[in-house]
């Protein structure tokens, strides 16, 4: 198996045989290796040994207890002794910068699923201090999930030295990677990062948010960058992401609760947003706005648009249209300038002509550079209208 296949905790089932023996040589190396740098597989297979007198033996195989090698036996009695000592940490009165801590899923996800073969737990070191961000009542910490996988360290992932690891192995944190875990999600405190660890960290994560730091003391653990796509290291990093979203969904799917909670209690209301009478000028536009209209009027199909140019203006300049007259379809409004408060609203517009007749026009969403359809062909001739009346309506709370 491949490296980034050792990273991924092993199913229940195949814990079992290869604590029976009943694995290959490959396979079992492979478990092997996982074992030294996981504390929950290692005292899952510790629940195994003690409970393999009581366990019932396959038919014509012998009892389970038998098929466990001593060697085997002593081995994990000693890292299960290493990792019982972290598990019996007190946990501590607050969540602090550099503190190492056991995850699980989100209690509202754990019925119909199975932790232990679909999402194996990740051990995460926080970002932060704890503070007061929470959604919905459920407060939430930073942190960034941690990886034995070493070989695979970016310029973002803090290598932690075997003799300078809380957990007696090495590892690196993937500052890349950082994740908002619920206060819930946490289980079990397992010790924190001691100095100079903790300012090298502080300065990765600050690095990582921007902020211009020198990570000249910290060279040597961190990794190389990543400079193209075929590094192996983006497929690594895509599949890290893939397998910590336990610890980003919560919250984001709280902030959509919250939301939705929002948006019942305070539905935004249609409101008019602007509204006034613009004057309709009739002829041709002046030659500099006749140059700056070469653009959108090269848009218009030759055979379609006439040269006959008629524009709308708002006295403060705001709103600029142009009514244009198309052959076999009718009179349309171009907008060529809207604030941004107004592109996407509704627009209702009224004509007002030369007979004093006050024809509404459908309502329509004004955008710039689209049109809006003002009258059919032979309805209504453009140099009849005198003015328009527009009102432009939006959402709000």
């Amino acid at each position: 198996m491949s490296t980034q296949e050792e990273r991924i905790c092993p199913k229940r089932a195949d814990l079992l045989r290869y604590a029976q023996n009943r694995l290959s040589g490959p396979e079992a190396n492979q478990i092997k290796s996982h074992m030294d740098n996981c504390p929950i597989c290692t005292e899952t297979l510790e629940r195994f040994l003690n409970s393999a007198g009581s366990t019932q033996p396959d038919a014509g195989s012998g009892s389970t207890d038998q098929m466990i090698p001593e060697d085997l036996k002593h081995m994990f009695a000693q890292r299960s002794q290493q990792f019982q000592q972290l598990l019996r940490l007190a946990r501590p009165e607050k969540y602090q910068f550099g503190q190492i801590w056991t995850t699980k899923l989100w209690d509202e996800e754990q019925s119909g699923s199975s932790q232990e073969n679909n999402v194996p737990p990740r051990i995460i070191v926080l970002l932060e201090n704890e503070s007061d961000s929470s959604v919905l009542g459920e407060p939430f910490l930073v942190a960034a999930p941690i990886s034995v996988d070493i070989a695979y360290r970016s310029s973002y992932d803090l290598l932690v030295f075997e003799q300078e690891s809380p957990l007696g192995y090495p590892f690196m944190i993937e500052v890349w990677n950082s994740v908002s875990p619920l206060h819930s999600q946490l289980v079990r405190y397992l010790g924190a990062l001691q100095q100079p660890l903790k300012g090298f960290l502080g300065l990765v994560y600050q690095a990582y948010l921007g902020v211009p730091v020198d990570l000249g003391e910290a060279v040597q653990h961190l990794g190389p960058a990543i400079l193209h796509q075929d590094d192996p290291r983006v497929h690594f990093q895509e599949q890290e992401l893939e397998a910590c979203d336990y610890l980003r969904h919560p919250v984001l799917e709280l902030l959509k609760r919250a939301e939705t909670k929002t948006l019942k209690a305070d539905p935004p209301r249609p409101v008019i947003l602007f509204q006034t009478k613009l004057p309709v000028k009739h002829g041709q536009l002046p030659l500099p706005q006749q140059k700056a209209s070469l653009t959108l009027a090269a848009a218009e199909p030759r055979t379609q648009s006439l040269s006959h140019y008629i524009y709308t203006q708002s006295a403060d300049g705001e709103i600029m249209a142009k009514i244009i007259r198309k052959l076999k379809t009718g009179l349309y409004l171009l907008w060529e300038r809207l604030p941004q408060t107004l592109q996407g609203t509704t627009v209702s517009i009224r004509l007002h002509t030369d007979t004093g007749e006050t024809p509404i026009v459908e309502e329509s969403t004004a955008r710039q550079g689209e049109q809006t359809l003002l009258s059919k062909e032979g309805i209504l001739e453009p140099a009849r209208i005198e003015s328009l009346s527009l009102e432009f309506r939006g959402l709000r709370r």
